[in-house]
């Protein structure tokens, strides 16, 4: 690491990243990956921190959906009801296009046209047609099944820093969840949770606060 770290804050990030690690994993089900952010400059790559640690899990949306979770966040929430929406659009119209002549029994043009709503996993199963009502599930699966990520990070900036906010040794503690589906990159970075703090502040009390914050602002 660039900026030095006193051992004091060095013991409580390896704590509260257990805990964030421990309690990413029970809630989503996932194994978190943890690593250091670079800190030096190569081919294509100029780091904007002096270093830290941050914490991905990435997350499969079809099975978030399927276990009824959801976000804190509302910016996330809306924005995730918004691809759900297309999804379920496109899936559907994916099943019509592949089973129209068996559908055209059931459903009038009308609603196979304007890929209605009304044609759906349960009212397939009222028309006795459960092999199609399994097969536009399955269908709704894939188009669901990309991946999103929250994440946890520590970022460390040097007083001398061109990000620093307080013209002291800092600590960025910032959480989020990120959109950019299967790519991860940061344009993509809906940030639930946010601070700043020059390392002298920092105690074991604001630890357990800041890492409380982070979990729960997701």
């Amino acid at each position: 690491m660039l900026m030095p770290i006193p051992n004091f804050v060095d013991e409580q990030l390896d704590e509260m990243f257990e805990e964030l690690y421990s309690q990413t994993e029970t809630e989503f089900e996932v194994e978190p990956n943890v690593t250091e952010i670079e800190h030096k400059s190569r081919d294509g790559f100029f780091p904007f921190t002096d270093g830290g640690v941050q914490l991905v899990a990435t997350i499969n949306l079809a099975h978030l959906h399927g276990a009824g979770k959801d976000f804190v966040n509302e910016e996330v929430r809306n924005e995730l009801e918004k691809v759900l929406d297309n999804c379920y659009r496109d899936s559907r119209e994916q099943f019509i296009a592949n089973n129209r002549e068996h559908l055209s029994q059931m459903f009038t043009d009308e609603l196979l046209d304007s890929n209605s709503d009304k044609i759906n996993y349960h009212s397939l199963y009222d028309l006795k047609a459960g092999e199609l009502a399994e097969e536009l599930s399955e269908t709704e699966y894939e188009w669901m099944s990309t991946a999103l990520f929250v994440e946890h990070r520590v970022q460390f900036y040097t007083a001398d820093n061109f990000r620093n906010e307080t013209g002291q040794d800092e600590i960025c503690f910032l959480s989020g969840v990120n959109l950019d589906f299967e790519y991860g990159r940061d344009k993509g970075l809906v940030t639930t949770f946010e601070k700043t703090v020059p390392v002298n502040d920092l105690s074991i009390n604001m630890f357990k606060d800041i890492t409380k914050q982070m979990l729960e602002s997701i």
